[in-house]
């Protein structure tokens, strides 16, 4: 279904990242587990990547026939940004270059590179032969996915059983981010990671600090690598809800109030670096800061 020529590397390419995802999603469901999800949410999990998936599938085949007619949309891709990080990914993956030494040109599609060198690594290594963008589609749809068991997470213990539904359900069919999840995008890595930043939060707010803090810990990890400044306000937000909150969420280690400010000072500082390597906003950090 991805277009190509099927081949045996394509089939182990495609087992390879499934099981990936597999993984992913089993870890994603043991960390609620605690919470007796509803069967329901199983389905709005399913529905969502369902969703995504097929519309990622519709795209490859559709959109060269009837969409715009720009060079994206001939090449199955819905956003612009998209085809030009997987296009330049792709490239990269060919040539004998070390996977982090980026150019200007390939800053300029993502300037933070994380996307970048993470689909050039699977082009790389799990499809040699053939650019199929669907090993990055099927990971984005995954990862878009997972965001609704974690905000149901979230949402259940901060509000309640009602709202947690009501926020799944828009979370797995909002129209905006269905498209996202069905592209090569980062926000469906990047929104995701928020969710588990904010889980984790709500879990060491009501049920200890020890798991909550892998949580948030994990979630701005990821983050970090896609989209630094994404990961300065997760992490920003949960120093501030500490601050507000501090008299509801328990006893903290004191190297919790030390790591914050740290990490956000190292992130921002990631951010302008990127930013300044991309000429956006001056010609280094300084100026970028300025």
């Amino acid at each position: 279904v991805d277009g190509r020529q099927p081949t045996l590397v394509g089939w182990l390419s495609y087992v390879a990242v499934c099981g990936l995802c597999a993984l992913a999603a089993w870890l994603a469901w043991k960390s609620i587990a605690a919470l007796s999800p509803p069967k329901w949410l199983a389905w709005a999990l399913l529905v969502a990547f369902g969703v995504r998936v097929g519309l990622a599938v519709v795209f490859t085949h559709l959109l060269p026939a009837y969409g715009s007619g720009r060079d994206h949309q001939l090449a199955g891709y819905f956003f612009p940004d998209a085809y030009d990080r997987d296009r330049i990914a792709w490239e990269l993956a060919r040539s004998d270059r070390a996977l982090w030494d980026l150019s200007p040109r390939e800053t300029r599609v993502d300037q933070y590179g994380g996307m970048l060198v993470w689909s050039a690594l699977h082009y790389r290594l799990l499809s040699p032969d053939a650019h199929r963008p669907l090993l990055i589609g099927v990971q984005a749809a995954t990862a878009s996915s997972l965001a609704v068991v974690f905000t149901w997470g979230f949402v259940s213990l901060a509000f309640g059983g009602p709202a947690a539904a009501l926020a799944a359900w828009l979370t797995a069919l909002y129209p905006e981010a269905v498209l996202l999840g069905a592209s090569q995008m980062r926000e469906p890595f990047t929104v995701t990671a928020l969710a588990i930043v904010l889980f984790g939060y709500a879990r060491g707010r009501r049920q200890g600090w020890r798991q909550g803090l892998v949580l948030i810990v994990l979630g701005s990890l990821l983050a970090a690598v896609i989209s630094p400044p994404l990961a300065a306000l997760g992490i920003a937000l949960v120093a501030g809800a500490l601050i507000w909150e501090r008299g509801a969420v328990g006893r903290l280690p004191k190297w919790v109030w030390i790591a914050l400010p740290l990490a956000i000072v190292a992130l921002l500082a990631l951010t302008s670096r990127a930013w300044a390597g991309a000429g956006v906003w001056g010609a280094n950090a300084v100026d970028v800061l300025r």
